[in-house]
């Protein structure tokens, strides 16, 4: 098997809320995905783009019908063809909501909402990460507490099912040895193609951090792995961020070494996911948070 190596090629940087970026920093021009802004506190932080000519132009801004401050509408955001769903963890008091988003012929406009067990457990930060496909939507909730316990933000995963627009919640995920604090849900990755989910629980374990992978088989999603860092140790945060591939799978924990932070490269091999590589900053300082996104 030939070895691959993920080699740091530059430092990005986006002057945003006024802050100018260094020198010696890019600044991209766009992204394939739309954009948040989960400081505006008005709730319209979410924003869609197109690129005709490969420079990035704003066609919609999307917001809630029922924005309210500290809502921190778009904190998490993701899209699929024609949909685009949009979290909003804090809304309500920590409860949490998504608001679902369509297409058609060109312009983007408010569809449905889709909400959590709010009657056994209210605040859940519901929203807290999304991921949407044609054929599913999976939802985080990190403070989700099993329903008749005392037990306290183990967290849990939503998934619905994507039946023409319409949404329908078909399970809900947790970790059967799952532990007080853990969050899982605040951050996640799914890809669609390979029907796998791996969502972060940066809480586990003294905030040492885990991240567990779901598969797809029929249907309904089962765990088959824990992932952890090979040198992890207390306060990584490892599980706080993630992003996959059908191959790859990159895992953040922003808080390694006192905040200067550090990514993880996961390979799946067979069926499961091995630890290749650990990335961190060359020129990175204490507080830096490299893998917080």
């Amino acid at each position: 098997m030939t070895k691959r190596t993920f080699l740091v090629l530059a430092a990005l940087c986006f002057p945003i809320w006024g802050a100018d970026c260094p020198m010696d920093t890019a600044t991209p021009m766009g992204s394939n995905t739309p954009t948040g802004n989960a400081n505006d506190n008005s709730a319209a932080g979410a924003s869609e783009g197109t690129s005709p000519d490969s420079d990035w132009e704003q066609v919609v801004r999307l917001t809630a019908f029922d924005a309210a401050v500290h809502d921190l509408f778009a904190s998490a955001i993701s899209a699929s063809d024609s949909v685009a769903v949009v979290g909003a963890p804090a809304k309500n008091s920590l409860t949490g909501i998504v608001d679902i988003f369509i297409n058609i012929a060109g312009d983007w406009s408010y569809h449905s909402r889709v909400v959590g067990d709010t009657a056994r457990f209210p605040e859940q930060s519901f929203g807290a990460s999304v991921a949407v496909s044609n054929t599913r939507l999976i939802v985080g909730a990190p403070k989700y507490a099993i329903p008749g316990s005392f037990h306290i933000q183990r967290g849990a995963l939503y998934v619905f099912a994507n039946r023409g627009q319409v949404f329908d919640q078909i399970q809900i995920l947790t970790i059967p040895d799952g532990v007080d604090d853990e969050m899982l849900g605040a951050a996640m990755a799914y890809d669609v193609d390979q029907g796998h989910i791996i969502a972060g629980a940066p809480g586990r374990n003294d905030r040492q951090g885990a991240a567990y992978v779901f598969r797809d088989t029929g249907g309904t999603f089962i765990q088959t792995q824990r992932l952890t860092a090979s040198d992890g140790g207390q306060f990584d945060d490892f599980g706080g961020s993630m992003a996959m591939t059908n191959v790859w799978a990159a895992i953040g924990a922003a808080n390694k070494v006192s905040g200067l932070g550090a990514v993880y490269i996961f390979e799946r091999m067979a069926s499961d996911y091995v630890e290749i590589q650990k990335i961190t900053a060359p020129d990175g300082k204490s507080t830096d948070k490299f893998g917080a996104a």
